[in-house]
């Protein structure tokens, strides 16, 4: 995934912001190196009308520290 070609990144990208989705949940772990600039996350949340869930300080292993019961939940809410 952070391999992907483009244009090819790009077709799927605008795909999906075309189809009919449920809403959506997006998770931004502020510390993870891997995930971009904060203003993409959050371009592409607001493009998939998804609720945006920040994780302060969360790296890209989020899943396995406390965060986790912030995201389940989130999940549970949502």
């Amino acid at each position: 995934y952070r391999s992907g070609a483009q244009p090819e990144m790009q077709r799927l990208g605008e795909g999906l912001a075309a189809a009919e989705l449920p809403p959506g949940l997006a998770l931004m772990p502020t510390a993870d190196p891997y995930v971009g600039p904060p203003e993409n996350t959050e371009a592409v949340a607001g493009m998939l009308g998804a609720r945006l869930l920040r994780l302060p300080g969360e790296g890209h292993w989020w899943m396995f520290g406390p965060a986790v019961e912030t995201v389940a939940e989130a999940l549970v809410e949502h």
